[in-house]
């Protein structure tokens, strides 16, 4: 009977060890997950910041397009008075003036949102 018992108990020790290595390695285990959960999330704030200053330099980006496309569009404009002002020789300088005023906007436009796009990647 004794034997027994001592079996029982070298048995019940053995299980407690056991138990107690698989609680240390889910311990570390556990601890391994809440570090790479705290990198991850370290990580994640510095990429949302990294967009958000993007987004900031597109938006000032397209502010200045905006401004510099109201500008020419007001050069236009003037361009225009002048030209129903002008005899037809003069008008025909200012159709000139204006086919290239309209491709300076178009490439203004242009450079503006490629440079934008380029900087974003």
């Amino acid at each position: 009977m004794i034997l027994l018992v001592n079996l029982i108990s070298k048995y019940m020790n053995n299980k407690k060890e056991a138990s107690r290595e698989e609680d240390n390695v889910l311990k570390a285990t556990i601890e391994e997950l809440e570090t790479y959960l705290k990198k991850l999330k370290a990580k994640t704030e510095g990429d949302l910041s990294d967009e958000k200053s993007k987004t900031e330099i597109f938006k000032e980006k397209t502010e200045v397009v905006k401004r510099k496309a109201e500008e020419l569009k007001n050069k236009a404009e003037n361009l225009k008075t002048k030209y129903d002002k002008a005899d037809p020789e003069k008008q025909k300088i200012v159709i000139a003036l204006l086919s290239a005023l309209a491709a300076t906007i178009i490439t203004s436009i242009v450079l503006g949102a490629t440079s934008c796009c380029k900087k974003n990647k």
